[in-house]
């Protein structure tokens, strides 16, 4: 699709989504875009190579796509708010994904350059909020991770800017 034709080079699309995102915090537009290439990757690796790897299938513990997703669910607890994210914006669905955004100050000339102008939180919890770049960083640092450990490939795009932290 558009040149993107595996689950690695979908990752780099979903890269350039975490940066785009990561430059404009206070984007819906772009926290969006990188909730809905998160949550999609699992079909790209799963369609790509995983449904074939027995080996890996051994490693996860899991016997089919439906046990995988399930997989990723217990190892990556804030990918679901991913799937909630991305589902919510297909459809008129604003029970599915529980989001909101500071109001800006920006109109009235009040912020200084450097000043966050707008914060987009999602629900992690019930009653806990957490700002959405974390749980987005989280979330991609997992599928880095799992590329590096079970993907085919030798190589992987890498973010323009790093990753706050790096697991071992």
């Amino acid at each position: 699709m558009f040149g993107i034709d595996s689950a690695v080079s979908f990752y780099g699309k979903m890269l350039e989504d975490y940066d785009d995102f990561g430059e404009q915090p206070g984007s819906p537009r772009h926290a969006i875009n990188c909730m809905l290439s998160a949550y999609h990757i699992a079909e790209w690796i799963w369609g790509d190579w995983l449904q074939t790897d027995y080996v890996t299938w051994t490693a996860l513990g899991i016997r089919d796509k439906p046990s995988f997703l399930a997989w990723v669910d217990q190892a990556q607890p804030w990918f679901r708010i991913t799937q909630a994210v991305a589902n919510g914006s297909k459809h008129f669905a604003s029970k599915l994904a529980k989001t909101k955004s500071s109001p800006t100050y920006a109109q009235d000339g009040y912020v200084e350059d450097g000043y966050q102008e707008r914060m987009l939180e999602v629900e992690v919890e019930d009653g806990r909020w957490i700002e959405a770049v974390i749980v987005v960083e989280e979330v991609v640092m997992f599928w880095s991770d799992f590329l590096k450990q079970y993907g085919p490939q030798n190589e992987l795009p890498q973010p323009r800017n790093p990753f706050t932290s790096m697991a071992d």
